[in-house]
């Protein structure tokens, strides 16, 4: 989950133009960890993120290297769904596509690759000790229409030499750092410094008022009568 919040609270920067638009993603593997479903709204310079999942308490073994098994829990066979809302012309432009591997960041990969033609690179990480997360992050390279071959294989030898994006991170490298870091490039231009990224739940009584009636009389009881 960390890392899915972690991606699509990044693409509310890149994906979300207008403050009454927003967008819906949805990760199913079919794994112990079911369905993934992130809504991110932006305002102003805050990308604003809500994660769920259906179960956030899946504990399977770790990797033989010791990391976290991402791709156990959230399974290899399924889809990425990304649901984009414009309220201004009440329409949703919808992205679908096969899960890759399950560790997220390829699979977002594939999202920009398929379904938006953008040659990505991205990495996500989430680092954590018996106290809980130590370390988070993630990074999102996509290549400008005029990007050279030479600019690529810099940017690949780069990416093959840098840390993991959550080692950066616990080290305290700021993110010019870890920019100059993963492209292989000093001539680094900050084009916004101030975004800010916010895990925060816009629910309310009046809302989930609304999601109960949606789901009809004959369903709600269902679940009523499964719950007593």
């Amino acid at each position: 989950m960390g890392r899915f919040a972690t991606i699509t609270g990044m693409m509310g920067f890149t994906e979300i133009k207008d403050s009454e638009d927003y967008f819906t993603a949805q990760i199913n593997g079919q794994g112990p960890m079911g369905t993934m479903i992130s809504v991110v709204r932006r305002e102003e310079y805050t990308s604003k993120v809500k994660v769920c999942t259906d179960n956030p308490h899946v504990e399977i073994p770790l990797k033989s290297n010791g990391k976290l098994d991402v791709s156990g829990a959230v399974g290899q066979n399924g889809f990425l769904n990304i649901i984009n809302k414009n309220e201004v012309t009440d329409t949703n432009y919808t992205g679908l596509v096969p899960i890759v591997t399950g560790e997220i960041a390829e699979d977002f990969t594939e999202y920009f690759a398929k379904s938006q033609q953008k040659p990505t690179v991205i990495a996500l990480g989430v680092l954590v000790n018996k106290d809980g997360v130590q370390a988070a992050g993630g990074y999102m390279i996509q290549l400008m229409p005029d990007a050279t071959e030479e600019d690529i294989v810099a940017i690949e030898k780069a990416l093959e030499k840098a840390p993991s994006i959550s080692q950066m991170i616990d080290e305290n490298k700021s993110l010019e750092e870890i920019a100059r870091t993963v492209t292989g490039d000093n001539d680094i231009m900050i084009l916004a410094q101030e975004l800010d990224m916010k895990y925060e739940c816009d629910c309310d009584r009046e809302k989930f008022e609304r999601g109960l009636i949606s789901i009809g009389r004959e369903e709600l009881t269902k679940i009523l009568e499964k719950a007593a």
